[in-house]
This record gives C-alpha cells, structure tokens and sequence, in this order.
C-alpha cells in the first residue's frame, strides 16, 4: 500500500535523523482516510495506512518494534469538498517522542 514516493519520504526522514535522537520513548504513527464511503470501512483503511508505514519504518531502521505505535483516526478529521482536499486527507503523520541531539 506505501507508494514509492512514500518510502522516498520515509528514507529521507531515516537519514535525516539517524543518530540524532536519543532516549526514544515511542514513534506514534497515525492513519487517516478521506470522507468518502463508510467509517468502519475509513477507519479499517486509516489503520492499514498507519500499519504499512510502521512496517516499512521497522525493516528500514533499528528501532525496537515494541516502540511504535499504530493507530487510525478513520475520517474524523476529513475536511475534504474536492478532489484536491480528499487526496490531503489520505495521510500518515509520524510523531516521534524523544531527544533530538546535534
């Protein structure tokens, strides 16, 4: 489901940061889905959006599996009217709890 200009985002973040953060306390990374269709359905699919991203972030860094959280927030912040603002809201958003040291 992770697009390759996804992962290209993804790897840039993971060398961006790499060695810079230390005391880690979790990676919270959140699904959200557009308003179109059902919420079980854009709920379950803003989980499996969340979930590709932190499987992908697993394999690509050594960061402890225990550490990353997953969750989906479905459409509940879907502001979408056009075609534009639908895309936007189809999104993961990647929190990281820690230090950042230089």
């Amino acid at each position: 489901m992770l697009s390759d200009d996804g992962k290209a985002v993804i790897d840039e973040r993971i060398v961006k940061y790499r060695g810079k953060v230390k005391d880690m306390l979790a990676i919270d990374v959140v699904g959200y889905a557009d308003n179109v269709g059902a919420d079980d359905f854009n709920q379950k699919l803003s989980v499996e959006r969340a979930q590709s991203v932190a499987d992908y972030i697993d394999v690509q860094t050594d960061i402890p599996h225990d550490k990353i959280e997953v969750r989906g927030k479905g459409a509940s912040e879907s502001e979408g009217e056009t075609t534009e603002d639908r895309a936007m809201d189809r999104r993961v958003i990647i929190n990281v709890t820690g230090t950042l040291v230089e």
